[in-house]
């Protein structure tokens, strides 16, 4: 047995056995995420803050995220400037990917990154006594890497080939260190490095990186739901268990059922939720859910209805058609967090998009006026006391208040009707609207590649922007540099080009209104 299906096999056990540990977060807390470029404004810690949003709608928990690219655990003096931006009652630390230089081992280096870590450690007992989870770092994947085996890497670059076992040396002096602290250790070095090997026997061209070292989307996701895992997080949305036959409710959990009727072929009720699913960004790729099998596993709605009629039924929640399901896949059970077209998942995604406004004023705030011209973590120059940053304090407030009423769950309308000829046409498999959809924004870039010194088709967009054509939602949440594949573009009529062989060349981009800045280079002859 590989080792991925090993390690998910355990998962998967210790999902279905009784939860014996409390999840780490508490009512009230406040979570800080301390880290480098991987945590920057990154994409892990809005996993954690939108599961906790949707599944514990009364708590009132404050997330503060202050990674920067670039940091290392031998900078821990930033920590005693931006910690005065939050007074955590728990804490994640993930440092180590820049700590040994991207060179062959160095005991120095090491050495430095130990003392660090105890430092930082030593800031955080002083200041507010939080509750710390250590982060061992994301591997550095040497398969996107093709450069070193071509040849085409700069001479200073190739000590990098050497870099992924030092990264597995830093992972157990973390663990040692969290031994030594009795605090909590996620190893996810090592799930995460089980992960890319056994990547190549599923998709050999799948990756989880596009340079090495800053996970893409489907990364961050796993990141997300790993370190969720290790806080104890319950997978489980709401269960309704119904008795057709008998006309009865046999259980329930997350919610209560009211009005049930079933009779003539109808069964209808009222769901009263306590919760709601967790949203999750809608580009991650299908091969990642299947290998960490997140449907069966993670944010389990499930409605199960036994003793129908044998034949097809119409599933409706508040009169829009999610599925037509035979009654033995009643009689299992099905989990409504598939859908992305319930009105479950829609309130979600607005969660979500709540969170994307509130961390993006945050973000704002502490990086472009409080330490606007400071540009490395190891800059140690203080906050900005004459800052005007009273508008963003006023939207990430306004962001965080959206979140909680957005948040609140809502009764829903049931009914599943028979139906004598099961019409899928009519299904609604894709939100209509959505929180990204009503938040998008089409850009059409032309290039006349008359205009470029020894053109050699085809012409491709590379740079920091967001997109991903291929994706049901056309829409990649990511910043820049987790981008995967340059855009290339179409002189043949399609793609936007509205005349075919003219040397005229086009691309649509479909971005979030609230991406950032659009910066790309045109690169042309090598794809």
């Amino acid at each position: 047995m590989k080792k991925w299906t090993a390690l998910f096999l355990l998962l998967c056990l210790a999902a279905q056995a009784p939860a014996s540990q409390p999840f780490w977060i508490e009512d009230k807390d406040e979570l800080l995420f301390w880290g480098d470029s991987i945590t920057d404004d990154g994409i892990y810690p809005r996993i954690v803050e939108n599961y906790v949003l949707t599944y514990f709608p009364d708590w009132r928990v404050t997330f503060v995220n202050l990674g920067w690219g670039g940091d290392r655990a031998s900078y821990f003096p930033r920590l005693e400037r931006d910690i005065s931006l939050a007074r955590p009652t728990k804490a994640t630390v993930m440092l180590g990917m820049n700590d040994g230089r991207y060179q062959a081992f160095q005991p120095a280096f090491l050495d430095a990154y130990v003392d660090g870590m105890h430092r930082l450690l030593g800031i955080l007992e002083e200041r507010t006594k939080p509750r710390v989870m250590l982060i061992s770092a994301t591997p550095y994947d040497l398969r996107p890497r093709t450069d070193f085996v071509q040849g085409l890497a700069a001479p200073d670059q190739l000590t990098r080939a050497f870099y992924p076992p030092v990264l597995g040396r830093y992972a157990l002096a973390l663990q040692r260190i969290a031994e030594e602290k009795s605090t909590a250790f996620y190893d996810l070095h090592r799930d995460m490095t089980a992960l890319i090997e056994d990547m190549a026997g599923v998709d050999g061209n799948y990756q989880i990186t596009s340079e090495g070292i800053h996970p893409n989307i489907d990364g961050e996701v796993f990141m997300g739901l790993g370190l969720l895992d290790r806080m104890a997080a319950s997978k489980e949305v709401m269960r309704i268990e119904i008795d057709a036959g008998r006309c009865v409710v046999d259980s329930v959990a997350g919610c209560t059922v009211s009005k049930l009727f079933i009779g003539n072929g109808l069964l209808r009720f009222t769901r009263n939720d306590e919760r709601l699913p967790m949203p999750l960004y809608p580009s991650v790729r299908e091969i990642l859910l299947r290998l960490v099998r997140y449907e069966p596993s993670w944010n389990r709605d499930v409605l199960q209805v036994a003793e129908l009629d044998s034949g097809w039924y119409d599933l409706r929640v508040d009169g829009v058609l999610l599925d037509v399901l035979p009654s033995d896949e009643l009689k299992t059970g099905v989990n409504l967090s598939r859908y992305a077209a319930s009105p479950m998942m829609l309130q979600a995604y607005r969660v979500f998009e709540a969170t994307e406004k509130r961390q993006d004023a945050f973000y704002a705030k502490w990086r472009h006026e409080l330490l606007d011209g400071v540009r490395s973590p190891g800059d140690y120059t203080p906050l900005k006391t004459d800052a005007d940053v009273s508008s963003l304090d006023r939207a990430e407030a306004a962001a965080y208040a959206e979140q909680h009423r957005l948040n609140r769950p809502q009764p829903h309308a049931f009914s599943l009707a028979k139906t004598s000829v099961p019409d899928f046409s009519r299904v609604v498999r894709d939100a209509p609207c959505s929180a990204f959809l009503d938040n998008r924004v089409k850009i059409r870039i032309e290039i006349d590649s008359g205009t470029l010194r020894g053109f050699e088709p085809p012409l491709c967009l590379h740079g920091n922007f967001s997109y991903a054509p291929q994706y049901r939602w056309a829409i990649l949440e990511t910043k820049g540099y987790y981008t995967d594949v340059p855009v290339k573009m179409s002189d043949d009529g399609t793609l936007g080009d509205k005349k075919a062989g003219d040397g005229v060349y086009t691309a649509d981009l479909i971005l979030r209104k609230n991406c950032g800045t659009l910066e790309f280079e045109v690169q042309d002859g090598r794809y």
